[in-house]
């Protein structure tokens, strides 16, 4: 049995909340288990209480701090943002993909297209950044290792060549 996908839907519009929900429920190749949150304050909240596999965040939220709740979210967050606005400002859409949303979803767009492959991909390069994070950080120890490895043999080296030359 396919594990069904976590997904936070922080959206405070009823009418897009649904076309979310319907676009979701059409999936042929992914299951989703949506929890919703009409504001930041309780996306946070949710937030800390569980984990999910992917956010979609509207930018255009009652307590919305725009790119700065994105910002805040991409930081706590171990999953990625896919930022779902009926805003389709460029500069704005760029801004957020330099805070570090993983996609950008305009409301306009037939979702039931476009949000299952959209959702797959930000998940899949989120687990293939997190895997190349994690190698970076094996590849560093074990340079740091192999450095340090290396000046011991060498002092020992010295050491011993000191000794050899002692009366």
């Amino acid at each position: 049995m396919v594990q069904a996908t976590r997904l936070l839907l922080v959206e405070d519009d009823d009418f897009d909340a649904e076309v979310v929900h319907r676009a979701l429920k059409r999936s042929h190749e992914m299951q989703y288990d949506v929890y919703a949150a009409r504001s930041l304050a309780d996306a946070f909240k949710q937030l800390c209480e569980a984990s999910y596999d992917v956010v979609l965040l509207d930018l255009g939220l009652p307590d919305g701090l725009g790119l700065n709740g994105l910002k805040k979210m991409v930081r706590m967050l171990e999953a990625p943002v896919i930022v779902l606005t009926g805003n389709d400002n460029q500069r704005l859409i760029d801004e957020a993909m330099l805070l570090g949303a993983h996609d950008f979803v305009p409301k306009s767009e037939n979702l039931s297209v476009v949000l299952e492959k959209t959702i797959r991909f930000a998940i899949q390069r989120y687990q293939a950044l997190v895997a190349l994070t994690n190698t970076e950080g094996l590849l560093t120890a074990h340079h740091e290792f192999s450095r340090s490895s290396l000046l011991v043999f060498k002092r020992s080296l010295m050491l011993r060549t000191s000794w050899q030359h002692l009366p």
